[in-house]
């Protein structure tokens, strides 16, 4: 089975999208189309294509080239329109003749170019929303793009219910699928006593919950003098800067070494965003499941009510405490730090994992349905 990866950025481990996908598709025959470089670099997957023109000025003789190339037929996109004849010749070029597409889109404008890609490329496709990046969520009325691309899929998926929610008002059904980990051994240990109490946190850090552990972090270490914290991603700058002098940055890892990191540590700190946003509503940070796979009793500071507290709230108070002031966070460290509490925690949030983020039991979800998606006929209207 060949298939047509399609999505609005470039495929990186350094965020989390990016990092999943990769995951998900290890091992797979895929070319990845993509038309926007959003975290800094070209897609980390050999066979992939970038569908977008290349970068020019603000200037007014900038403004002037790009407007020729569009009218002269040079540019890969007219508004959310592909380019036929530039797609045909990269089809041609890298051989492409796709069994069934794998379609991720998180807001209206992409939705639009991706269902301008699949009709020309006319196989069938399945759609995955890990992400909404409409902070008022979707509106079937205002946008064209989603409403046809959802309508003539094959299958439609949903990380969670808060995104579930969304899809409905279009009239599709979404399946579920959590981001996913590797079922792995490699398990975090309780802390000793007298030992380094190692707290973690990685990935792009919401500003709002890593400023919070910032203030609360001289009372941290006034009450665990061998307090510890641990930095593991491509973004340690992005820190508050009280924090870096004191975080161990151990920078982007392989998976193994990462892994190990994790396993490493006591306690995973899952910073947030500062309000019901978009991001608080619609998204879940995709370290969430490392943490939980590592056994890795979690702490967080995300608003109320949102997406990624509603996710995790079977694991609540037991193994992951949500908090919002200092007093909460410093209850929360001791009762999980408690060795047999640590211990119930550490089980509990591995079994979890095992259920809903096995990145086998996922894949296993989704390559069923692409297989199920070859059968089926895109409209091409």
């Amino acid at each position: 089975m060949k298939i047509a990866l399609i999505t609005e950025a470039e495929l990186a481990r350094s965020h989390g999208t990016g990092a999943q996908l990769l995951r998900l598709f290890e091992g797979l025959q895929y070319h990845h189309l993509y038309w926007g470089v959003r975290h800094g670099r070209r897609s980390e997957v050999r066979n992939s294509s970038l569908l977008a023109d290349p970068e020019t000025g603000v200037d007014l003789l900038s403004k002037i080239k790009r407007r020729a190339r569009r009218y002269s037929g040079l540019s890969w996109w007219n508004g959310s329109s592909v380019n036929r004849g530039k797609l045909q010749a990269l089809l041609s070029g890298i051989q492409a003749d796709f069994d069934v597409a794998f379609v991720v889109v998180g807001r209206e404008s992409d939705a639009a170019r991706a269902w301008s890609l699949v009709t020309r490329l006319g196989c069938p496709y399945i759609v995955w929303v890990v992400d909404i990046m409409h902070e008022g969520g979707l509106d079937p009325e205002s946008m064209p793009g989603f409403r046809a691309l959802l309508a003539n899929a094959a299958a439609v998926l949903s990380l969670m219910p808060s995104i579930s929610s969304e899809l409905i008002k279009f009239g599709v059904s979404p399946v579920e699928v959590f981001v996913g980990q590797h079922v792995h051994s490699v398990m975090a240990s309780p802390p000793v006593n007298g030992q380094p109490i190692r707290i973690v946190t990685g990935g792009r850090p919401y500003s709002g919950g890593c400023r919070f552990l910032a203030q609360a972090w001289p009372a941290i270490q006034a009450q665990f003098p061998h307090v510890e914290l641990v930095y593991v991603g491509p973004h340690f700058a992005d820190l508050p800067e009280e924090l870096r002098p004191v975080a161990a940055n151990r920078g982007f890892l392989e998976e193994d070494a990462y892994r190990r990191c994790l396993a490493e540590c006591h306690i995973a700190f899952l910073s947030g965003p500062d309000l019901l946003d978009m991001f608080g509503k619609f998204s879940f940070p995709s370290r969430t499941s490392d943490y939980l796979m590592a056994g890795l009793p979690v702490v967080g500071k995300v608003p109320a009510h949102s997406a990624t507290q509603k996710v995790l709230m079977p694991l609540q108070p037991q193994a992951v405490r949500m908090v919002q002031t200092d007093a909460q966070l410093m209850d929360a460290l001791n009762a999980l730090l408690a060795p047999e509490a640590w211990s119930r925690a550490s089980q509990m949030v591995r079994a979890y994992a095992e259920r809903f983020f096995s990145l086998e039991r996922n894949r296993g979800v989704i390559m069923g349905l692409l297989s199920t998606a070859r059968g089926e006929v895109v409209c091409t209207t």
